[in-house]
């Protein structure tokens, strides 16, 4: 948060943090449910009780590391695998987005939550309705509702994997999903075109980060497009873009959390086949929900780096945490790296 506030700060535009705190729009109902208006009237209560920024900042951070220690504090792993998993936590733009007012900060908070509750329906069969999980709910739907698809994929899932004990019928009831989904994007394929293409209109060709669109412009370019756009989307710079130490920090970031979580996964999958316990389940699961989190972000991302990094902050927890949950090594890893490598 300080070095977000004095330091990078100076160097950069931090997102639309200046709007929030000086904005001083009239109260209405209507603006609860509008983003924007939303982190306003939150601020504003803040400033009236305690006057300073730093200290709004300061709830803002509060906050999102409530959102990061909740799923935390329901896993049971290695040493090892904590400190990996503190270590991705840790890095600069997840850090800095997070500590600051903004949507961001607030997001992590809401993903954070459902994380957790998604591990106590995984562990315990239910989930506890609460105030946390109420007002992640609200928060989640306000500022960020397109990230719904993503977690009602892998709740879905996580009650099929409960349920369906038989291969067979497991199978076939993904292999319907997949072809629902498909039929769906097919269908809706001109609408997301149209609006891919509008997405150019909320950025700035003045700034020095924007991107000129040269990815929508011919019919269906968002779906030929969502190789090139997940990368960039979710790296932000690429290394011709890097042009400054801003923007390095945030390539070689990307690349750390890119290089350890195939590292992760990789590991993890090895164990799992020299068990004889891997199930093509656990890969659906995982990488279906990373695809429809990359399939939302990837518009907001493509046209500008910052923007990639920044909004990345959002969800990179959940990509995160739940590589270690589905791939189901929470509890015996140690044990089975001892059978596997005897030591």
């Amino acid at each position: 948060m300080f070095l977000a506030v004095f330091v990078i700060a100076r160097l950069t535009k931090l997102g639309d943090t200046e709007l929030y705190l000086n904005s001083s729009i009239p109260f209405s109902l209507k603006g609860l449910f509008i983003s924007t208006d939303l982190i306003i009237y939150l601020v504003r209560i803040i400033k009236l009780v305690f006057r300073l920024d730093i200290i709004v900042h300061f709830f803002f951070c509060i906050t999102s590391i409530v959102g990061i220690i909740y799923p935390l504090k329901k896993l049971s792993l290695s040493k090892r695998n904590y400190r990996l998993l503190f270590f991705l936590l840790m890095l600069p733009s997840f850090g800095i987005w997070t500590s600051i007012v903004g949507k961001d900060a607030l997001g992590a908070y809401a993903i954070g939550i459902i994380i957790g509750k998604l591990i106590d329906y995984s562990n315990k069969g239910k989930i506890k309705y609460d105030f946390l999980l109420c007002s992640a709910l609200y928060l989640l739907a306000v500022l960020k509702p397109q990230y719904f698809i993503a977690l009602v994929n892998i709740f879905f899932l996580i009650f099929l994997n409960k349920k369906v004990k038989d291969k067979l019928v497991w199978g076939i009831i993904v292999i319907s999903q997949i072809v629902f989904c498909v039929a769906v994007l097919l269908y809706f394929s001109d609408t997301i075109d149209q609006l891919a293409r509008m997405m150019e209109q909320h950025f700035s060709l003045s700034s020095n980060t924007t991107r000129q669109n040269q990815f929508w412009l011919e019919k269906n370019d968002f779906f030929k497009k969502i190789p090139i756009g997940f990368y960039l989307s979710f790296v932000g710079p690429s290394l011709s873009e890097v042009n400054n130490l801003l923007t390095l920090s945030a390539f070689i970031e990307s690349w750390i959390i890119i290089i350890v979580m195939t590292f992760i996964v990789s590991e993890k999958l090895i164990i799992r086949i020299s068990l004889g316990k891997l199930h093509v389940r656990n890969i659906y699961m995982y990488f279906s929900t990373v695809f429809w989190i990359m399939l939302v972000h990837y518009p907001f991302g493509l046209l500008n780096p910052g923007s990639a990094n920044r909004y990345r902050s959002n969800f990179i927890h959940f990509i995160i945490i739940m590589g270690f949950v589905i791939f189901n090594q929470l509890y015996y890893e140690g044990r089975d790296l001892k059978r596997i490598y005897g030591k």
